[in-house]
C-alpha cells in the first residue's frame, strides 16, 4: 500500500474519500474539521484531495446561518486563495474546479419578425426553467436584454437570487416579450463587459447566457468581445464559461461562426454554441445545464481518483 506512495499521501487519498463520504451524508462541519489537518499541515496536496477539502470549507461557509462565525472577509480571503490554488491545478494535465460560488449573466437579443407568439413563448419558459433548475439561492443573477430604444439596454441589476427571485423571473420575462427593432443596439457587449468585470472583482465563477436569433449583431464588436475575454482569460482565477443557445437560425451562418467562436475564446470545457430550432429548445436547455453541472468539482475528483489510483 506504501510502496509507491508516502504514508502522508496514501493518508490524503483517504481522507479525502471520507470527506466526500461525510458531505454525502449530510455531515458538511465534520467533512470541515477532517480537511483542516492536510491544508495545514502537509506542504504538497494530491488535486483530488485539495477538491474535497476546499469543497467542504466552502459549503460549510455558505451553509452556516447568519450568526456565523465566519467573518465575511475571512469568507472573501479563503475563496481569493482557494482559487489561487485552484490557478496552478489548471496548469497540470488534471485540472481542478471547485464550487467557489456563481454569477449567471442572462443576455436575450430576440429581435426577428418570425422570433414571436408561440416562439417566444416556448422561450421564455424554457429560460424559466433554466433559471429555476440551474440558479441556486445563493448564486448572483443578472439580466441583459434588448430595448425597443435604437441605442438602450434593459438592464436587471446583478443580485442573489434568494432575496430577488421574483424582479429576476420578472426580469427574464421582460427582456423576452421585448419587441426591439432590427436597429436596436446589441445586448451583448454590455453582458460581455458585466461578465468579465464580475470575474474580474468577484470571487465567483460567471456564466453568460445568451439566447439569439442572430437579427441583430456587429462583427467589429465580436472581435473586440473576443480580445476582451482572451484578456481576460490571461489573468483571471474564476471561470468564464459561455453557453449561447441560437433559435432558429442556420448553422453555418456567418454569426453562427462567430458564435461558436466567442465560446472558444473562454477556453473552457462549460462553454458551448447550441443552434436550436424552437421545437428542439427544451433539449437544448437540458444539455445546457448538464453542461454546467459538469463543472462539480466533487464529480471530477471522483473520476480523477478511480483513474490515479491506478498508479499506486
Amino acid at each position: 500500500l506504501f510502496k509507491k506512495m508516502t504514508r502522508v499521501g496514501r493518508l490524503q487519498q483517504l481522507e479525502g474519500a471520507v470527506i466526500d463520504l461525510e458531505i454525502a451524508s449530510g455531515k458538511v462541519e465534520e467533512a470541515a474539521r477532517l480537511a483542516m489537518r492536510m491544508l495545514i499541515e502537509d506542504e504538497f496536496i494530491f488535486e483530488t484531495s485539495f477538491a474535497f477539502a476546499a469543497d467542504s470549507l466552502l459549503r460549510v461557509m455558505r451553509e452556516s446561518s447568519e450568526d456565523s462565525p465566519w467573518p465575511k472577509a475571512a469568507v472573501t480571503g479563503t475563496r481569493y486563495e482557494f482559487q489561487r490554488m485552484r490557478k496552478l491545478g489548471k496548469r497540470t494535465t488534471l485540472g481542478t474546479t471547485l464550487d467557489i460560488g456563481r454569477c449567471f449573466i442572462f443576455c436575450i437579443e430576440l429581435a426577428d419578425p418570425s422570433t414571436d407568439g408561440a416562439a417566444r413563448s416556448l422561450i421564455n419558459q424554457e429560460c424559466l426553467s433554466f433559471y429555476d433548475e440551474q440558479c441556486n439561492d445563493g448564486d448572483i443573477v443578472g439580466i441583459i436584454g434588448m430595448s425597443n430604444s435604437v441605442d438602450s439596454t434593459f438592464i436587471v441589476k446583478l443580485g442573489s437570487k434568494q432575496t430577488e427571485v421574483v424582479e429576476q423571473r420578472a426580469g427574464i420575462m421582460k427582456a423576452i416579450r421585448e419587441r426591439a427593432r432590427s436597429t436596436s443596439y446589441p445586448a451583448l457587449p454590455t453582458a460581455v463587459n458585466m461578465v468579465i468585470e464580475t470575474a474580474r472583482s468577484n470571487a465567483q465563477d460567471a456564466i453568460l447566457v445568451y439566447v439569439t436569433d442572430g437579427a441583430v449583431w456587429d462583427p467589429h464588436s465580436f472581435s473586440v468581445m473576443k480580445k476582451k475575454i482572451n484578456e481576460a482569460n490571461e489573468r483571471r482565477t474564476s471561470n468564464i464559461d459561455i453557453i449561447t443557445v441560437g433559435v432558429g437560425m442556420d448553422s453555418n451562418g456567418e454569426f453562427a461562426g462567430h458564435c461558436n467562436e466567442l465560446c472558444l475564446a473562454a477556453r473552457s470545457r462549460q462553454s458551448k454554441f447550441y443552434c436550436s430550432m424552437v421545437d428542439e429548445l427544451e433539449q437544448t436547455f437540458d444539455d445546457a445545464g448538464v453542461l454546467i453541472a459538469s463543472r462539480s468539482s466533487a464529480a471530477n475528483s471522483r473520476i480523477l481518483l478511480g483513474t490515479t489510483m491506478e498508479k499506486f
